[in-house]
This record gives structure tokens, C-alpha cells and sequence, in this order.
């Protein structure tokens, strides 16, 4: 389909859809998080499963900010809180097998983040 057929709403959708993919692919050649740059990755078939996995975590934040709902909050931020939530193993005072996991104290934000996500459900208990 030729981009002169196409109506005006729709051609600045896909050029706003460009600049998205191209604003996540500029953060992720930036981060220690999924760095895009293979330090010890010397063959192009590794190359290229490195670059596919940094792909799929991408793909994978967005689907995360999709989840919240929120549309000003960015990956760097989803990333941040994401980073700040810590899981706990506590014994009983007597008795190991008592033990819960727990969720550290979270502030507002990072809680927010963990509800929206459900993640509660996935805390053994």
C-alpha cells in the first residue's frame, strides 16, 4: 500500500509509531539494563540472538506500561520502580518453617506499579 492512498490520520499515526520504536531503540543502546552493545558477543549468530533478546525486553516493558494504563509514565521510570521493589524471605521467631516471603516497604509509586501489575499474585505464600 503506497503511503498516497492512504488517508492523513492514518500516515501521522505510523510516522508517531516510527518515532517511538526509534526513541526505545536510542534508550536501549544507552542502558546497562538490556545494553544493546555485546561486550563478549563476537559471532554474528550471537550478535544477532543478543540483539533479538535485547528486543524482546523492550517489547516486554512496553506490553508492562500497556498493563498500568499510564501513558505519561516512560520505561526509564517503569524501569526505576520496577528496580526499587525487593522480595524478603522472614522466619517465624522459633520456627523456620514458618517462613514468608514478604514485600520490602515500597513507596507510592512503586506500589502503584505493583498493584496495577498484580504482582502480588505471584508471592508464594
Amino acid at each position: 500500500m503506497l503511503v498516497q492512498n492512504l488517508p492523513t490520520r492514518q500516515i501521522v499515526e505510523i510516522y508517531g509509531a516510527c518515532n517511538t520504536i526509534e526513541n526505545d531503540i536510542r534508550w536501549l543502546k544507552d542502558k546497562l539494563l538490556i545494553p544493546l552493545k555485546p561486550t563478549y558477543v563476537r559471532k554474528d549468530g550471537m550478535i544477532r540472538a543478543h540483539v533479538f533478546l535485547c528486543v524482546i525486553g523492550l517489547l516486554l516493558y512496553n506490553y508492562l506500561l500497556y498493563l498500568i494504563g499510564d501513558s505519561s509514565m516512560k520505561i526509564m521510570k517503569l524501569a526505576e520502580y520496577l528496580d526499587q521493589m525487593r522480595l524478603r524471605l522472614v522466619y517465624g521467631e522459633n520456627n523456620k518453617k514458618n517462613a514468608k516471603f514478604v514485600i520490602e516497604d515500597l513507596n507510592r509509586e512503586t506500589a502503584e506499579v505493583f498493584t496495577k501489575l498484580q504482582l502480588g499474585r505471584y508471592i508464594p505464600n
